[in-house]
Parts: C-alpha cells; sequence; structure tokens
C-alpha cells in the first residue's frame, strides 16, 4: 500500500497491551492511521503520534479514501478531497502525522464520528507545534543566548550561529500556533485549516531555506576564526 495513494483508517474494537517496544498499545474506539500492512497477521500504523505494529484482528477499517498528491495537511471542508500527509521538521526531525476525514462537498455530511476525528487531528497538531516551539524557545534560552556572555563566541560568531532563529520561533507561533487555536474553539463544522497551511507555507519555506544556507557561512566563519 503507498501511503500517498490510498489512506486506511481503521477502529479498535479490542483493547490491547503491547509485548513488545515497537507495538502499540491499543484501547477500543481508537483511531489508527494503517502505514504499512504485513502477512502473518501485524500492520504498521500511527496512533497518538506513535507509530508501530498492532495485531489486525483486533481493528476494523473505517475509512479507505484516495488522496491526492499534496504538500499540505488537511482541505477545507469546502473541497471535495481527503489529504494526509507527514511532516517532517527540518530542525528538530519531529514528525506530525495529519489526516483529514472524508469530505464530500460540505461539512454538513460529515458524520460526528469523523468530525471529532477532524478535531482529534486539529488538537495533535496544536500540541506538536506548542512542543515543537518550546523546543527551540529552551534552546535559545538556555543555551544560544548565553554563548557569548561565557566567552564561546563572541557576539558576532553568536548571531551568525543563531541566524533568523528567532524568526523561525516569531513565525510558528504567530502565523501557525495561534491560527490553529483559534480554529479549535470554533464549532466542528465551521474549522477550516486547509487555507491556513496553503497561506503560511512560503513563509516557512523561504525562512527555512535562509536558516539552513546560514549554515555553511557559519562554518566557513568558524573555522578560519
Amino acid at each position: 500500500m503507498s501511503i500517498s495513494e490510498k489512506l486506511v483508517i481503521v477502529k479498535v474494537v479490542h483493547p490491547y497491551s503491547p509485548v513488545n517496544n515497537d507495538e502499540l498499545k491499543l484501547g477500543k474506539g481508537d483511531i489508527i492511521t494503517v502505514t504499512q500492512k504485513e502477512d502473518g497477521g501485524w500492520w504498521e500504523g500511527t496512533l497518538n503520534g506513535r507509530t508501530g505494529w498492532f495485531p489486525s484482528n483486533y481493528v476494523i477499517e473505517e475509512l479507505s479514501p484516495i488522496i491526492p498528491h499534496s504538500p499540505f495537511l488537511l482541505s477545507d471542508c469546502s473541497s471535495s478531497s481527503v489529504q494526509g500527509q507527514h511532516l517532517k521538521s527540518s530542525t528538530t526531525g519531529r514528525k506530525v502525522v495529519a489526516v483529514a476525514a472524508h469530505s464530500i462537498g460540505s461539512s454538513s455530511l460529515l458524520s460526528e464520528e469523523q468530525l471529532k476525528y477532524r478535531r482529534m487531528v486539529l488538537q495533535d497538531l496544536i500540541q506538536s507545534e506548542e512542543i515543537f516551539i518550546n523546543e527551540l524557545q529552551d534552546l535559545w534560552d538556555n543555551y544560544l543566548i548565553h554563548l557569548p556572555k561565557i566567552g564561546i563566541l563572541t557576539t558576532a560568531e553568536s548571531n551568525i550561529l543563531a541566524g533568523n532563529f528567532l524568526d523561525i520561533i516569531h513565525l510558528h507561533s504567530t502565523l501557525l500556533l495561534q491560527p490553529l487555536r483559534a480554529e479549535d474553539i470554533k464549532p466542528l463544522k465551521e474549522q477550516r485549516i486547509g487555507r491556513l497551511f496553503l497561506d503560511v507555507a512560503p513563509k516557512l519555506e523561504t525562512m527555512g531555506r535562509s536558516y539552513c544556507e546560514n549554515h555553511p557561512k557559519s562554518c566557513s566563519d568558524f573555522g578560519e576564526a
């Protein structure tokens, strides 16, 4: 199964306690995004941001939509599509798995269970963004900002190393996390986040490229020093 072509969603009907570290703990009613099917009764999937193996006879298939190729997470409810994507942050290597519920023309056609699943995905995105931002802020507050003070780097060298680090934190906080929180407090059928990612994607790309391109300059300057 190719995850870029077909998305399989399953619902847990029997709880399961993992025996090995690479297995998922299942609770009745949990929703799992299947990432790989293997013969022998074990499938790989993602649950609450964690990927692992689980027994396939403990679940039933819920949704199996066709997914268009797209760099974004969720479509607006007004579009007749279902989108899923693994996002990987170039800064921390974290992964956020987001899956849109099945939408056909209007959010009014979504079942209550599908709407609740959309809310769960949105809350997972918010939590992941909060963790990501906190990690960046902690790195700045507890390490980067102190380098000139303790004499490891000059202020100029520290600025080169940091690059647009603070701008990245600000962008994620104001243009992504805050709007996601604003959507989360809306009624389920009024939530729209596809346009949010479409709008912020070019800014994220530009800022991320600028940060990465700064690294060779940092290495070169420190090597000469």
